[in-house]
C-alpha cells in the first residue's frame, strides 16, 4: 500500500558529536501517493497569505494512473491531513513536485504527457491551474524532477529519457507562469544518459544532477539568464537517484547508497565549484 509517512527529528550524542535520528510520529497516514525518492515530494513554507499553516505536496508518480498532486496539511504533532479539493490534477504521470521559495506557486514535472503543470497555492493550501497550464516541454522528453532556483526565477527539469535540463523562466509578476529560456534544454555532457533530480544550490550559481544509468553526477554553473554550463561530472555509485544539498550550500548528497561530496571553490572565478568525494 503506498503511503506517506511522518517523523519528529531528535539528537543522538556520542563521543561528544551530535548526530541526527528520526522516530515516527504517526504509523502512517492516508495512502494517497507513490514517493519518488527526493522526486515527489515538496515541503511547503507557510502559505503567503498570512496563514500559519504549512502544507506538503505529493504526486501521483508509478503505478498509479491517477495524475494527480495531493496536498496535505501538516499539524502541529507532524500529521497530515488531506486539504479540501484534494487531489488536483496534473498532466499525466506526475513524478516530480517542487515548490517555489515563496510558496505561492507549486509544479509537477508530468513524464507521461512531456509536460510541466503550474499551480497557484491558496492560503488553505488549495491548488489551482495557472493560465497556459501544462506547459509543453518542446524538444524535452521524460520530464522526471523539477527544482526551482533559490531566488525563484527559475524551474529547472531533468529530462530523462534525451538528457537534457530544461529551463523555464518563472513569471514573478504573472502569477508563476513558466516560458523556457533561450537554449533550453541543455544537453548534459557526452557519454552522460539519463538525468535525474535536480539539486540547486543556496548560491544560485550552480546545480547537480545524478546521471542514473551512467553513475555518476554533474555539476553546472547557472548564468544570470539561467543558462547551464558543465563544470565537473565525477563517478558515483550504481543508479544514482536523489540528490540533496545542505542548507550551507558544503555538501551534496546523492543516494543508491548514500554519497557525500563536498563542493570547494577553485580558482580562478569563486563562481567555480568542484565536487570531491568525501564518503
Amino acid at each position: 500500500m503506498n503511503e506517506v509517512r511522518s517523523y519528529t527529528k531528535g539528537i543522538n550524542l556520542k563521543k561528544g558529536k551530535g548526530s541526527t535520528r528520526l522516530s515516527y510520529t504517526t504509523r502512517s497516514v492516508q495512502a494517497f501517493a507513490f514517493l519518488v525518492l527526493a522526486l515527489a515530494l515538496a515541503l511547503s513554507a507557510p502559505t503567503p497569505a498570512a496563514s500559519a499553516d504549512r502544507f506538503v505536496y505529493v504526486s501521483s508518480g508509478f503505478p498509479t494512473s491517477s495524475n494527480a498532486v495531493s496536498a496535505l496539511r501538516i499539524g502541529a504533532n507532524g500529521a497530515l491531513t488531506p486539504v479540501s479539493g484534494s487531489p488536483f490534477a496534473t498532466g499525466v504521470v506526475s513524478v516530480g513536485t517542487a515548490i517555489t521559495p515563496d510558496a505561492r506557486n507549486v509544479y509537477t514535472a508530468n513524464i507521461g504527457s512531456a509536460n510541466v503543470s503550474g499551480f497557484a497555492v491558496a492560503a488553505d493550501g488549495a491548488l489551482s491551474q495557472l493560465a497556459g497550464s501544462p506547459f509543453p516541454s518542446e524538444t524535452g522528453t521524460g520530464p522526471f524532477a523539477a527544482a526551482p532556483s533559490p531566488d525563484g526565477r527559475f524551474l529547472y527539469v531533468a529530462n530523462h529519457f534525451n538528457a537534457t535540463i530544461g529551463v523555464w523562466a518563472i513569471d514573478l509578476t504573472g502569477g508563476g507562469g513558466l516560458s523556457q529560456i533561450a537554449g533550453s534544454p541543455f544537453a548534459i555532457p557526452a557519454g552522460q544518459s539519463s538525468p535525474f533530480p535536480v539539486a540547486a544550490a543556496p548560491d544560485g550559481g550552480h546545480i547537480y544532477v545524478p546521471n542514473e544509468n551512467s553513475d555518476t553526477v554533474t555539476g553546472y554553473a547557472v548564468a544570470a539568464d539561467g543558462a547551464l554550463s558543465p563544470i565537473q561530472t565525477i563517478a558515483t555509485d550504481d543508479n544514482p537517484f536523489g540528490a540533496a544539498i545542505t542548507p550551507d550550500g558544503k555538501f551534496l548528497y546523492v543516494s543508491n547508497p548514500l554519497r557525500a561530496f563536498a563542493r570547494t571553490t577553485q580558482p580562478p572565478s569563486r563562481r567555480t565549484r568542484s565536487m570531491r568525494t568525501v564518503s
